[in-house]
């Protein structure tokens, strides 16, 4: 009997602290909810802290952007600071597209740079250059705005071809002559670039089967792409005769050629020769005329005229 009643004690004692348990809990989530719900204070912070994170994310695409634009305004280098060793890695063609690319950003101070980054691959290669491009020529192709830049920037560039192992294309002085307009050779004279002096490689290219030292001979009236930019080089005193090499000699290839008294079929024929007669080449016409050179003769007494196509001649090597 006893034994029952302190059995029926116990499960009651644990019922009731059971009860008690349930009870403090469901008090607190009561109060939990009540917090959430009824506390002006709380719910304002809560509130407060999602417009703060989204007026921070705010100021970090601002941030990117001014960062994104700094990099581009300021940073090119990064176009090209590698392969520093390895000047054949940049090719004309390469070197053109950084060009076109700092050109359209109108980054010309990093264009210089650029160049100079170029020049100092020499030192990789014997301490000469393997390519050079010359973004003059590429404002002449699209960027004309800048070519006055470059003339405080660096007037060298004005008188050297591009490079290609070692040798140097035509200038962009002999370019301009040959397709641009008289307005493009009278900026050489204006600014006083002095474009017909200096080393002849320089302005007619190692590479170039033309000018003064081949052939004939001749000079810059023989690229001019227009008589009127032929003329304007003549007043500005460019020779239209020249002296023959010394060391050629001239001789016929057909008889009766005609003896001309100026340049060109139309003019008076003062004699005709033939090829077992002696004659003398005494000057060249710089430029063409009826789409032939011109060699002035003495043959006798008489100074006349024949057309490239009538003689040649030997260098005796």
């Amino acid at each position: 009997m006893k034994t029952k009643i302190f059995f029926l004690l116990c499960v009651g004692i644990f019922f009731i602290s059971c009860s008690e348990k349930n009870s403090s809990k469901s008090q607190s989530v009561s109060q939990n909810e009540e917090t959430a719900v009824s506390s002006p204070g709380k719910k304002e912070v809560v509130m407060s802290e999602a417009p703060a994170q989204v007026e921070i994310k705010e100021d970090n695409n601002q941030e990117s952007e001014v960062i994104a634009e700094e990099k581009v305004a300021g940073s090119n280098k990064e176009l090209y600071n590698h392969h520093t060793e390895e000047p054949k890695y940049w090719t004309i063609e390469r070197q053109k597209e950084i060009y076109e690319t700092l050109f359209k950003d109108k980054d010309l101070e990093e264009a210089k740079c650029f160049r100079n980054f170029i020049l100092s691959l020499a030192k990789y290669h014997h301490d000469d250059p393997v390519y050079e491009y010359n973004p003059i020529f590429l404002c002449y192709e699209k960027y004309p705005e800048y070519l006055q830049s470059f003339l405080e920037i660096n007037k060298d560039l004005f008188h050297i071809g591009n490079v290609y192992e070692g040798d140097y294309s035509e200038s962009p002085f002999v370019y301009a002559v040959k397709n641009k307009s008289l307005e493009d050779v009278k900026f050489y004279f204006d600014n006083n670039l002095s474009p017909l002096e200096g080393n002849e490689d320089l302005i007619y290219g190692t590479m170039n089967a033309g000018g003064p030292r081949f052939g004939i001979g001749g000079n810059i009236l023989y690229y001019a792409g227009t008589e009127e930019i032929r003329d304007y080089l003549i007043s500005q005193g460019v020779p239209s005769e020249i002296d023959p090499a010394s060391y050629l000699e001239f001789f016929l290839l057909e008889d009766d050629v005609n003896i001309y008294d100026n340049p060109g079929v139309n003019n008076q024929v003062l004699a005709t020769i033939s090829r077992n007669d002696s004659f003398k080449g005494i000057k060249v016409l710089a430029y063409k005329v009826d789409n032939a050179r011109w060699l002035k003769i003495k043959f006798n007494e008489i100074e006349g005229w024949i057309s490239s196509s009538s003689f040649a001649y030997d260098t005796g090597i």
